[in-house]
């Protein structure tokens, strides 16, 4: 009678990097959130740089300039920006072109994440795609482990539940 639960949300590459069109001046963001057409909740780094109304380019994995323009709307009471893609742009197919799987901070790097991160930081079970994070107590799953589970009779089920902002932060209450 037992049942395993596992997570399928799949991590999306939504560290983007890019320069502010005025100045140059290199920004970094991880979209954490859509929040509508073309929009989404991200963290901007160096966000005290960051203004409403401030345009970045963002670039591709050579640094060059795509032509992808993203515009700061607002900045939120909890420090993060609302940012508003172009006008005709895929925002996901966009993000597999030219974003970074958001490796956790822990994992230390000189360079920046390979396309075998984008394979490795996922479970071998992710097929939806929407978080920001993996669900990392499932990432230590291999296919042949979760046959050898259903073999002893395990009920295997699968939810979908993106990891967002929150599993960044300590708990509170």
């Amino acid at each position: 009678g037992d049942l395993l639960v596992l997570n399928n949300t799949k991590v999306i590459p939504s560290r983007l990097r890019g320069e502010k069109v005025k100045t140059g001046g290199k920004m970094e963001l991880l979209l954490i959130e859509e929040t509508g057409e073309q929009e989404w909740l991200a963290m901007l780094k160096p966000g005290k740089r960051a203004h409403p109304g401030t345009l970045i380019d963002l670039h591709n994995s050579e640094g060059n300039r795509t032509g992808t323009i993203v515009e700061v709307i607002n900045k939120t009471e909890g420090g993060q920006y609302h940012v508003k893609f172009s006008e005709g742009i895929s925002v996901l197919e966009e993000l597999e072109k030219i974003g970074e799987i958001p490796l956790p901070p822990y994992i230390h790097r000189d360079q920046a994440p390979t396309s075998e991160d984008k394979e490795r930081y996922q479970t071998v079970y992710s097929e939806f795609s929407g978080s920001v994070a993996a669900p990392t107590a499932g990432l230590h799953y291999t296919p042949e482990l979760l046959k050898a589970i259903e073999l002893k009779g395990v009920k295997i089920a699968y939810v979908t539940l993106h990891v967002g902002l929150g599993t960044f932060f300590s708990v509170k209450s």
